[in-house]
């Protein structure tokens, strides 16, 4: 065979996997994370926590709310999207009420993140707190974004890179 042939042979066998080891290294963080979260928010949830959610100052259960996915950054200078599912506390309220607890809710996660990632980096003995942002996601409506925004697009990444990671397991299985 000529020379060209056989390079191109060579190249197209070799192939390095440091993109793919990066993504799921970021997935397997990401997993992680989540897992520690839900971890703090069910064993001694923060009180900036407990103050967003509306929970009472004597309250000492777990957070009613649950981590649904965590989306790595695209960058270091990001911060981690983190979408939580709350229980809304009212029984009767209307969907107004709903929405209008979500929306304070988010605020309040806003003004926590930067404690929660202080107590997450405390109990779990982190090297540096990382940096979260906060979406409160209701299984009724979705993440209430738009379908061109950064989340969606950083959504779509992490749910590929989850497919990506779960074929894996399965094909070692």
């Amino acid at each position: 065979l000529p020379p060209p042939v056989v390079q191109q042979i060579f190249d197209d066998l070799i192939v390095d996997p440091e993109k793919e080891l990066i993504e799921i290294r970021e997935v397997q963080v990401a997993e992680s994370l989540a897992l520690h979260l839900e971890q703090l928010f069910s064993c001694s949830p923060p009180r900036g926590l407990l103050d967003a959610l509306g929970c009472d100052k004597h309250y000492t259960g777990p957070a009613p709310v649950k981590v649904e996915q965590v989306i790595p950054p695209e960058s270091n200078d990001l911060p981690y999207l983190v979408a939580l599912s709350p229980r809304y506390p009212g029984e009767n309220g209307t969907s107004a009420d709903e929405q209008k607890w979500m929306l304070s809710l988010q605020s309040g996660l806003q003004n926590a993140s930067s404690g929660i990632a202080a107590a997450l980096s405390r109990r779990f003995l982190l090297g540096s707190a990382p940096k979260l942002l906060f979406f409160v996601y209701s299984s009724e409506n979705g993440l209430q974004v738009t379908s061109g925004s950064a989340l969606t697009k950083r959504a779509a990444i992490g749910s590929r890179n989850r497919a990506l990671r779960l074929w894996r397991v399965a094909a070692k299985v």
